[in-house]
């Protein structure tokens, strides 16, 4: 278990790429993580934050993604990142998707999900555990 100063020091040390076709979701979560403690950038698609992620590497510790955006997938997008970093974490989050699920997303690599509409919360909790659960297998 990750103590509450535990938690502080590894969302301290965390930058977060938050990738959301929506405007205001990025926005929401954007804030709320911030909010947590953790530095976010965000991208308006798959194109964008492949070229943000692409210029620093190794300066991000998580990828959030929505599944189904415009030109290039969530899973898709995590799966170009991982060339350039094949350890970056990763959580997808969908509302519907055919190609990753709950069920699934750990055979895929994926690190957490997410299932849309979520809450706040439960955003920030999945964050937290993906952080642990990596901080823990270091």
């Amino acid at each position: 278990m990750v103590s509450k100063r535990d938690e502080k020091m590894i969302a301290d040390r965390s930058k977060i790429l938050l990738v959301d076709d929506e405007e205001g979701i990025r926005r929401n979560m954007k804030a709320m993580l911030e909010d947590s403690g953790h530095q976010v950038v965000t991208a308006a698609d798959g194109v964008e934050a492949l070229q943000i992620f692409s210029a620093g590497p190794a300066s991000f510790t998580l990828i959030i993604s929505d599944m189904s955006m415009p030109a290039m997938t969530g899973l898709q997008l995590i799966k170009e990142c991982r060339k350039h970093r094949p350890d970056i974490l990763a959580i997808i989050s969908s509302g519907y998707s055919t190609e990753v699920n709950e069920d699934n997303a750990h055979k895929l690599g994926i690190n957490g999900y997410i299932t849309k509409p979520a809450s706040l919360k439960a955003i920030v909790a999945t964050v937290k555990s993906v952080l642990a659960s990596a901080e823990k297998e270091k």
